[in-house]
């Protein structure tokens, strides 16, 4: 009996039209690393809210019963703490909102900055890097929507795994199919999100490295060691000048009239002339 596969759509389901430009809310310390050098991207199971990646399983668990699926095993294997540690995925969050309070008080502080990419453009960068596979789309705060979505999968698993059980005892053939939906499952974590942060209008890369890849790396932040891999921002011979980054904006709590000055400096130095640099609109009174 064949192993259960799986088809992600993922990408034309959530990508909807693409906005132009996308914004990575981050501080203005490492703004000349992310232009310099890229981005970091942090391991999903390191993201700042550790219950991330589970909210997708305890949603699994609900439509698998609804389609009589009860069997303790195969739902302890599908819908376990221990199957979301197995994510082996590396996320980048940016937003389709340019000047956002709430993000602003996660993540900007006092030094904060937004910054600009240039979707398109960053879109053809990801997708030439070699060993490791993107998707990519606009997170999913609709919770009936993610049910529905994880259903008409798991409806497919099911009537596999109902198939088998008539048919064969080819464990091999279980195993792998196991895994399939565990991958898919992973995947779809990456682009679910509890309704309670819709107002972050997230917009996500998703990137899983070949087994062979050597491009991760580790940082230390938090009293831990954090993996993480590199995505760049420039393109053209060796990594030119021409950067993705279109717009710098600082944040509303970041007071400072040196550091328009500064970043403007730097931009002109480096030869960036093309990135518009402006403050946030927001008018904060603290």
């Amino acid at each position: 009996m064949l192993p259960y596969e799986w088809e992600f759509s993922w990408n034309e389901i959530v990508r909807h039209t693409q906005p132009p430009t996308l914004y990575h809310y981050s501080s203005t310390g490492a703004l000349e690393s992310i232009i310099e050098e890229g981005f970091w991207v942090s391991h999903t199971n390191f993201l700042n809210d550790p219950s991330e990646v589970r909210y997708t399983y305890h949603l699994l668990r609900s439509e698998l019963e609804k389609l009589g699926v009860h069997e303790d095993h195969l739902l302890s294997i599908l819908s376990s703490d221990d199957s979301a540690s197995l994510v082996d995925a590396f996320v980048l969050s940016l937003s389709e909102d340019p000047d956002s309070l709430t993000l602003w008080s996660n993540y900007g502080q006092s030094d904060g900055c937004n910054i600009g990419v240039n979707a398109a453009e960053f879109d053809k960068l990801v997708c030439d890097i070699q060993g490791v596979k993107v998707f990519m789309g606009k997170v999913e705060y609709d919770v009936d929507m993610q049910r529905e979505f994880l259903f008409c999968e798991a409806k497919k698993f099911a009537e596999w795994y109902r198939a088998w059980v008539a048919d064969t005892s080819d464990f091999n053939a279980l195993q792998k199919s196991v895994d399939n939906f565990i991958q898919f499952i992973q995947l779809s974590s990456c682009f679910f999100k509890n309704p309670l942060f819709k107002s972050e209008s997230e917009y996500r890369y998703v990137f899983f490295p070949s087994g062979q890849d050597k491009r991760v790396k580790f940082r230390h932040a938090r009293g831990a060691l954090i993996p993480y891999i590199e995505v760049p921002t420039r393109y053209g011979p060796s990594g030119g000048l021409a950067c993705v980054v279109e717009s710098v904006r600082i944040g509303p709590r970041n007071k400072a009239d040196i550091v328009e000055s500064g970043i403007k400096y730097y931009m002109s130095y480096r030869g960036f002339k093309n990135i518009h640099v402006d403050t946030s609109e927001i008018p904060l009174r603290f």
